[in-house]
């Protein structure tokens, strides 16, 4: 993909392109799934055995343990499920970008109502033009920073992301 040669890009969800490799690898499942047939006993093998292989991957590629890796049916979910399980307090406070996905924003804010958590929006959409500037947070260190957009930024690239991909989101209390 051209555009993105330089780039690492996270956003395919039903807004981006799919690489020719991804849809190829889709396509390849998805035949033999229909080939073994869909309903019977031994396309569970297969299933389990390819996910099994993609999560080792993509453990090995992000540097941390297969346990590590979840999957879900969608970005929203792999941003809200998380925080759905965390042990938030009532006043904690969670920091979202305005730049989140609708979905994202409207189960935290969920999330926020039934916990009593002090939501807070940092504005980052402005920043497209001018990567320079960077926003100040809005107040005091969160406990909790949901991110759900990952933009493609030249200086993300492979090389450099062992340091980024070993954080892990931890909740804190100052």
């Amino acid at each position: 993909m051209p555009a993105l040669t330089n780039k690492t890009y996270f956003n395919y969800g039903g807004q981006g392109p799919l690489p020719n490799d991804s849809l190829a690898a889709i396509n390849a499942a998805w035949a033999a799934i229909q080939e073994l047939g869909p309903f019977s006993g031994d396309v569970w093998p297969f299933v389990a055995r390819t996910t099994g292989d993609l999560r080792l991957r993509l453990a090995r590629w992000f540097g941390v343990n297969p346990e590590r890796v979840a999957f879900t049916e969608n970005v929203t979910n792999g941003c809200l499920l998380p925080l759905w399980g965390l042990p938030w307090l009532a006043g904690d406070q969670l920091l979202i970008s305005d730049a989140e996905h609708p979905g994202v924003v409207a189960g935290i804010r969920e999330l926020a109502r039934r916990e009593g958590l002090e939501l807070a929006v940092l504005p980052v959409s402005h920043l497209r033009a001018d990567r320079r500037r960077r926003p100040a947070a809005p107040g005091p260190s969160p406990p909790a920073v949901a991110a759900g957009r990952c933009r493609p930024v030249p200086r993300c690239d492979p090389g450099s992301r062992g340091r980024r991909r070993r954080r892990h989101l931890r909740l804190h209390r100052p």
